[in-house]
């Protein structure tokens, strides 16, 4: 794993110039600056200078990492007060608000925003040394050929294909949920194997399009450290995920399940428990940012009062991180 070795770079030619994910080339030190003043972690655009013999990023390079550090912790602190300006005005507004709901679902969630950033700040941010390993990384998990990816985002890509199919042929959501999906009746009655696959029926395109996109991210994150068997993990956290789902921590029981969330959060779970274990081979307190981001994102419907499964979620983070933690599906780092 050479997620922190420069070598993998492309050489340069000792000038100062930039090159996008297009290959598109922009030469000279002012603009070459003017460009890194935009630089973010993510950023797919390289550098190089005269004392460079590679394109990298410009959190590496010496004569404008610090700009570069500085600049991106301004424009953090500048967000971070936009936040407190905003949950002050909110506050204002409450004196006049009829609606105390939105209100408070408003004011709840830019509270956890900010309070999420603030911790995002002074734990990866405010660092060099910190975001920049963290930079390094996750740009080479951008990079990385990732089989676990294509094969989990081509199989609910395939399932929502079929699901729109179906409906649009056949029946609604309903008459495929009693048919082939996780109609509980039916899957605790014998038809255990609706388990296995029922979790790829969604609600409605939006619920289908927020499960693949995390999928996507969580399989980026999972896929350079897991075997092939991670598919099946994938598969057996979300059947378990669906199974716990039926026994709600408050409300009735549902007669029915679908969405692959409980395996998504498995697979961050499962990131978690495998950062922990080889945290020296890592960057520091990467477990914990991704643990941040999933409990993040698991309590993000609480505050919104959507409906979804909680106890499903729980149950796929918590399975993923005693998973993680064993080495179950992990490659040797």
């Amino acid at each position: 794993m050479n997620w922190n070795n420069l070598e993998r770079f492309p050489p340069s030619n000792n000038q100062w110039q930039t090159i996008d994910r297009h290959n598109n080339l922009v030469s000279g030190e002012g603009n070459v600056r003017k460009t890194a003043a935009k630089w973010f972690p993510l950023s797919l655009t390289l550098y190089a200078t005269p004392a460079s013999h590679r394109f990298t990023l410009a959190i590496t390079i010496p004569e404008i990492a610090g700009f570069v550090h500085t600049r991106f912790a301004f424009k953090f602190r500048i967000m971070i007060g936009i936040c407190i300006f905003y949950l002050f005005i909110l506050l204002i507004l409450s004196l006049s608000i009829n609606n105390f709901l939105i209100f408070s679902k408003t004011f709840f969630l830019l509270l956890f925003f900010l309070s999420y950033c603030i911790i995002e700040y002074r734990l990866f941010v405010k660092s060099y040394t910190r975001l920049r390993e963290h930079s390094l990384f996750f740009n080479w998990v951008i990079f990385n050929r990732n089989s676990l990816v294509k094969t989990l985002t081509g199989i609910t890509l395939v399932c929502g294909i079929f699901q729109v199919v179906y409906q649009t042929l056949f029946g609604d959501l309903d008459t495929l949920l009693v048919n082939f999906g996780i109609y509980y009746t039916a899957a605790n009655s014998g038809e255990w194997w609706r388990y296995l696959y029922g979790s790829f029926i969604h609600k409605d395109v939006f619920h289908w399009s927020v499960n693949f996109g995390m999928l996507f991210i969580a399989s980026s994150l999972a896929g350079p450290f897991s075997k092939s068997s991670q598919v099946l993990s994938f598969i057996l956290t979300t059947a378990l995920s669906a199974f716990a789902a039926q026994f709600p921590l408050i409300g009735e029981n549902p007669e029915a399940f679908g969405g692959i969330s409980g395996g998504v959060y498995g697979l961050l779970g499962w990131v978690v428990g495998d950062g922990f274990r080889n945290r020296k081979k890592l960057p520091k307190e990467y477990y914990l940012r991704i643990l941040m981001f999933s409990v993040a994102n698991l309590l993000m419907p609480v505050i919104l009062d959507l409906r979804m499964s909680l106890v499903a979620h729980l149950v796929g983070l918590v399975s993923g991180l005693l998973l993680g933690l064993a080495g179950i599906s992990a490659k040797e780092h």
